[in-house]
C-alpha cells in the first residue's frame, strides 16, 4: 500500500512523498488532529521543489513561480486524496500548502491547523534546521509541503503496517 501511494504521487510529478503515523506528529502549537479529523491515523506528505523563478529579483516573475507551485500542489493534493478514497476506500482530508492560518493572542502569531513542517519531519522528508525550517536531503529549504490525512480502514492500516517501518495505529 505504501509503495502504491508513493508511486501514484511520483506519477503526478510530485518531487517526494513521505508517509507517517499520526502518533509520530508532534506540533506543540497546532490543535489536536483528532479535533479536526476524528479517527485519522496517517499522513501522506507531498514535497515540491520551488521553481527557480521564485529566486528572481523581478517580483512578478517570482510571484508567478509561487502561483505555479500553489496551483500544482493543490491539484496534486486533491488527486492523491481521491486516489486514497478510490483505491483504499479511505476518507481523506487535504491540507493546503500555506493557508488559511489562525492568528490570535493565545497563539502569539499565525498557526496552521496542521503544521506541514512537523508532518514533513514525521514523514521522514527532512529535519529541522537552526532556522526552524525543514531541510530536505535533496531540495534543501526550497521546498513546499502539502498533506493528505486519510482515515484508513482497519484492513488497510494493517497492510501499511506490514510494508512499512512506520507503525500505524489500528482502530
Amino acid at each position: 500500500m505504501k509503495s502504491k501511494i508513493k508511486e501514484f504521487g511520483f506519477s503526478l510529478g510530485v518531487d517526494d512523498v513521505g508517509i507517517a503515523s499520526i502518533k509520530d506528529y508532534k506540533s506543540p502549537r497546532s490543535p489536536n488532529l483528532q479535533t479536526i479529523f476524528p479517527g485519522a491515523n496517517a499522513f501522506v506528505v507531498l514535497a515540491y521543489k520551488e521553481p527557480s523563478n521564485c529566486e528572481s529579483e523581478n517580483m512578478q516573475i517570482a510571484m508567478g513561480g509561487r502561483l505555479d507551485i500553489m496551483e500544482f500542489s493543490r491539484s496534486s493534493n486533491y488527486r492523491v486524496a481521491r486516489f486514497l478514497e478510490r483505491e483504499f476506500k479511505a476518507k481523506a482530508m487535504t491540507v493546503p500548502p500555506s493557508y488559511p492560518l489562525y492568528m490570535s493572542y493565545e497563539t502569539r502569531g499565525t498557526v496552521g491547523d496542521v503544521s506541514l513542517r512537523h508532518a514533513a519531519v514525521a514523514a521522514g522528508l527532512g529535519n529541522f534546521g537552526r532556522h526552524n525550517l525543514v531541510i530536505h536531503p535533496k531540495m534543501g529549504t526550497r521546498v513546499v509541503f502539502t498533506a493528505v490525512i486519510p482515515l484508513l480502514r482497519r484492513s488497510s492500516a494493517r497492510i501499511v503496517i506490514s510494508v512499512s517501518t512506520i507503525a500505524l495505529p489500528v482502530p
